[in-house]
């Protein structure tokens, strides 16, 4: 039937929906402790969904579209799904380790946290509208992303967030909010009205980039051009409390109403 529903599966138990091809409502998925669960010819999932592995599994394997939560947490954590394309959220944690060679469209967040968490997306080329957030020892590899467009990228803690391919980067944010947080630029040759990091505070309004604790850098190689069309903004570069800002090829900054060139010790 429809509405929200629950399962779990734990303690060893085994659970064989195999043959399982629908589902309708929403449903809350769990498996730990040495659960497993055989949904493996499910291709889709309702809406809302949240699936769920610690220390336990779940077989997926005809998944192509998941429209909610998909979560693993620890290196036992395992949720089968090599067919997987699209997801609303996908969530790892406790070092959990997956590579998704086929997944091409995450559309609400990324999120990779604690030490040995390493999410390797090598078929996504363009995100629009959503978060990418790497903390606390994570890793994301987002090696083919070429385009991002309204997407905030924030890295914490010894985070680390692969984007060395990103070539344009429009109307979003980058926000490095550790010494030891990393995120690498090495193809970005134009960003356009872009919001850089949100942890600044400042009387104007528009472009920001300040990396916040000492040891902390943004680096952008190859970025030649930063071009500011909208009215009623200004570009703020900032490097404060001995952070560092490396912009060596940049050649050409538009701006509609002003520069503020502010370098803090």
């Amino acid at each position: 039937g429809g509405g929200s529903q629950s399962m779990f599966v734990t303690d060893g138990a085994r659970v064989d929906f195999s043959a399982l091809t629908t589902l309708v409502g929403s449903i809350s998925i769990l498996t730990n402790s040495g659960g497993m669960l055989d949904m493996s010819s499910l291709t889709s999932m309702p809406t809302g969904t949240t699936v769920s592995s610690s220390n336990g599994i779940v077989d997926l394997s005809a998944l192509t579209t998941l429209n909610g939560t998909y979560s693993v947490q620890g290196e036992s954590g395992i949720i089968t799904s090599p067919n997987l394309q699209s997801v609303a959220r996908l969530f790892i944690s406790n070092g959990a380790s997956i590579t998704f060679n086929d997944l091409t469209t995450v559309t609400e967040f990324l999120r990779a946290e604690q030490a040995g968490s390493s999410l390797v997306l090598p078929a996504i080329t363009a995100l629009t509208d959503m978060e990418v957030n790497v903390s606390s020892g994570g890793t994301i590899t987002l090696e083919n992303l070429s385009t991002a467009t309204d997407v905030r990228l924030s890295v914490d803690g010894d985070g680390i967030l692969d984007v060395s391919a990103l070539a344009t980067l429009t109307s979003g944010q980058i926000a490095l909010s550790s010494a030891d947080a990393r995120i690498e630029f090495g193809a970005l040759t134009n960003i356009d009205d872009t919001g850089v990091t949100s942890y600044s505070i400042s009387e104007s309004i528009g472009i920001f980039f300040r990396p916040i604790l000492e040891g902390s850098s943004l680096s952008f190689p190859n970025l030649t051009t930063i071009d500011i069309n909208t009215t009623n903004l200004s570009l703020t570069m900032e490097a404060s409390t001995l952070g560092a800002l490396n912009l060596p090829a940049l050649t050409t900054i538009n701006v509609a109403d002003r520069v503020n060139l502010d370098m803090e010790a």
